[in-house]
């Protein structure tokens, strides 16, 4: 989003509403971008008996907030980043014309239907990040809403890194020639973490000396998420043990420097499910490296299987741990997949992202 602000026309004026803690604040802050603080909810596609009410709760305050603001600050649009800010924007008048987009391929059931049913009724436009988002979203409705704009990566930091392969690896505590795969997500159970070190242990069957780096931390915690992700936390650490893994697999937690750990990996694994863009496939293939993704999701629109990188069944560690060791073993494919890849990657970039944001921007707007 911050991308999108800052690569829209100068003639665009612009405001950022969100709570007055917290990195987006002050990046939105540094980057002389006005902003309209609310209070912010943590209401959940989950339902719970004590924390669904208290997110609702904060919803509503928020909606009062983000009114006072939009009287005041008078926009012609309003871009509602997530299906849950298009919640705080469902319950105010026009103008402002409305626009949600849908970063994620939203769950089924009883709570996501009503969701999905009031923003294709309040809102004015829907954008879906990945056709996979947009068609989850139109699932069941009369009409469809949801069209696609793909969102759009740092091709500056991502195209490229800074730092040796081998400094980065010695600050991971990994052999300078180990094979090396990694992972780049908040821990959480849909982002398959887990999976990625059942493979490691596969690929140790014809690798041994290999590793495995997950970056990430977790990102939502506390009883309003859908997942327990500090108990999967735990999970994977015990998993690590029972596999006698220890040593060779890195929980690195959060990293100012991804794309140099991107680039330092021979391959990258992403084996989520129902994840829309999976921005870090795209920002591993930027960095040359070969992606390994999962057949569920929205990855595969831009990943093609066998030619810039390898498409696989989310929960299929067995199959994960053969396409690696194939990989591995085949260092020229590899070279040819990388080059692909990077081919690939290099749709995504701001200037796409702006156009295809602000065609729907000057629809709303007329």
């Amino acid at each position: 989003m911050l991308r999108l602000l800052v690569a829209l026309p100068a003639d665009v004026d612009r405001a950022v509403v969100c709570p007055p803690q917290g990195r987006l604040a002050a990046a939105v802050a540094e980057r002389g971008i006005d902003h309209l603080p609310i209070r912010g909810t943590s209401v959940s596609f989950r339902l719970h008996p004590r924390w669904t009410a208290v997110g609702v709760a904060d919803l509503g305050r928020s909606v009062a907030d983000l009114r006072g603001h939009v009287r005041r600050w008078g926009p012609d649009v309003l871009h509602a980043n997530s299906t849950r800010a298009g919640l705080l924007a469902a319950p105010l008048g026009r103008p402002p014309a409305v626009l949600v987009q849908v970063h994620d391929i939203m769950p089924a059931g009883a709570v996501s239907a009503a969701v999905r049913h009031i923003l294709a009724r309040r809102a004015d436009a829907v954008v879906g990040v990945v056709d996979a988002a947009s068609r989850a979203f139109n699932a069941g409705l009369g009409a469809a809403p949801a069209r696609t704009v793909n969102i759009s990566i740092d091709q500056e930091r991502f195209g490229r890194p800074r730092a040796r392969p081998d400094e980065v690896r010695r600050s991971l505590g990994v052999p300078e020639d180990a094979p090396l795969l990694g992972e780049v997500a908040q821990i959480t159970p849909w982002k398959g973490q887990i999976v990625a070190i059942e493979t490691l242990a596969r690929v140790r069957e014809r690798h041994p000396d290999a590793h495995l780096v997950l970056v990430g931390d977790i990102a939502f915690a506390g009883p309003a998420p859908r997942y327990d992700n500090a108990a999967y936390l735990s999970l994977l650490h015990e998993r690590v043990a029972e596999l006698g893994l220890e040593g060779a697999v890195h929980f690195a937690g959060h990293r100012d420097d991804v794309p140099d750990v991107l680039a330092a990996l021979d391959l990258f694994l992403l084996p989520s499910w129902r994840d829309a863009f999976g921005t870090a496939a795209a920002e591993a293939m930027a960095c040359g490296t070969v992606p390994l993704v999962s057949g569920d999701g929205g990855v595969p629109e831009y990943v093609e299987d066998g030619v810039s990188g390898r498409v696989l069944p989310p929960r299929d560690p067995d199959a994960w741990g053969r396409a690696a060791s194939e990989l591995l073993d085949d260092a020229p494919r590899r070279e040819e997949m990388a080059r692909r890849a990077r081919e690939v990657a290099r749709r995504f970039t701001d200037e796409a992202s702006a156009a295809g944001m602000m065609a729907a921007y000057r629809e709303l707007a007329s």
